[in-house]
């Protein structure tokens, strides 16, 4: 996934594939799960839509499958991800993948999928044309990430809530949302 993320698309796919592929060979059932769901977001990345959702639904199926809950919350993450970028795009099942994402991470104490399932969340609200919904789902992300101290996560998060262009108002109980953001 890092080659596919650093731009070296054709061989990152080819080790995704090559990984998920050994392994079924194999008969491991443990973590293929979390395998395919690597491969789709590969996938996706690389703009292989259809490719992509076939990866997921399969990644979804392992996970229910063999109890692996923290791989379905991924799973449903990625999924509402593709059903963003799909052409066209079905921002009623994306909304619905990530708000199943959000419950099942926040149950497993999943926090950095939460913040990266409410960066997902916003960025669907603003393409949508809901900008509070948005940036309260941003400025949730946002102080999470914060709270994590997961930086890289948190610059583009700012830069998708500036993009909403308007005032925000952060209330006393979110100190460190005021301070980053003045």
């Amino acid at each position: 996934l890092t080659r596919v993320r650093l731009g070296q698309v054709a061989e990152g796919l080819a080790l995704l594939e090559e990984s998920v592929s050994r392994t079924e060979a194999l008969g491991v059932q443990a973590y293929l799960a979390l395998w395919t769901a690597q491969l789709a977001e590969g996938l996706l990345a690389a703009g292989q839509i259809e490719r992509a959702r076939a990866a997921v639904q399969r990644a979804l199926e392992l996970a229910l499958a063999h109890k692996e809950r923290g791989h379905h919350a991924r799973g449903l993450k990625l999924l509402g991800d593709v059903m963003v970028a799909a052409s066209p795009a079905d921002p009623g099942a994306a909304e619905e993948s990530y708000r199943q994402a959000l419950a099942l991470a926040d149950e497993l104490a999943m926090r950095p999928l939460t913040a990266q399932t409410l960066l997902g969340l916003g960025q669907l609200y603003q393409r949508t044309g809901r900008p509070a919904q948005a940036a309260d789902r941003l400025a949730d992300a946002y102080l999470l990430l914060h709270d994590m101290g997961m930086r890289p996560w948190l610059s583009s998060t700012l830069d998708v809530l500036q993009t909403l262009g308007h005032l925000f108002v952060v209330a006393r109980s979110k100190p460190a949302l005021y301070d980053d953001l003045k």
